[in-house]
């Protein structure tokens, strides 16, 4: 995977590969340790801060996949408990 795993990510691997009596391989650019990940996120937080313009709306102007697959406004509704969404109207 480019751009590291972490080492939750590997120990599922693992437990699948001895579930299914198979050999999964897996390969990475880095391990990303928990403080990695949060220093990483620190990052991010900064670059979208300091940018002019969204940058999903930027992504999405270089992108393929069209406009409208999107929602840029975010969710219209939570999602209720165990990813079961309620069918009331938002």
């Amino acid at each position: 995977m480019a751009g590291g795993i972490t080492y939750s990510e590997i120990r599922e691997v693992n437990l699948l590969s001895k579930r299914l009596l198979r050999n999964i391989y897996i390969g990475s650019t880095h391990i990303t340790t928990p403080r990695d990940f949060l220093e990483d996120l620190k990052t991010l937080r900064r670059v979208i801060e300091q940018s002019e313009k969204p940058i999903l709306s930027s992504v999405i102007r270089t992108s393929i996949i069209p406009a409208h697959d999107y929602n840029l406004q975010g969710p219209k509704s939570k999602a209720s408990p165990r990813g079961l969404r309620s069918h009331s109207p938002a």
